[in-house]
């Protein structure tokens, strides 16, 4: 199982580094939290909930087992309103 975290960079074409650098954490230290090795701390979860723009929250990296089927928003579809499901049939 990939992590929330991991999913979400892959998902925008960002390098464990780009991402580490962005959030002054060591890319290893980020790869383990990726990996659920590591436990990030409070204050990392939140640099990188800021730094993806709040498309991924803090308890999504910090309990990424719960989140196993978890989708980045670029690849969720968009919610149909009833107008266009009725238009639609």
């Amino acid at each position: 199982m990939q992590s929330p975290l991991r999913i979400l960079r892959m998902s925008q074409e960002l390098t464990l580094s780009h991402v580490a650098a962005a959030v002054d954490i060591d890319p290893a230290n980020l790869s383990r939290i990726e990996r659920g090795q590591q436990i990030a701390s409070l204050e990392v979860a939140e640099k990188l909930v800021a730094f993806y723009s709040g498309k991924i929250n803090e308890l999504q990296i910090l309990y990424p087992n719960r989140y196993p089927n978890f989708a980045c928003l670029e690849t969720v579809e968009p919610v149909k309103t009833v107008t266009e499901v009725n238009t639609n049939q």
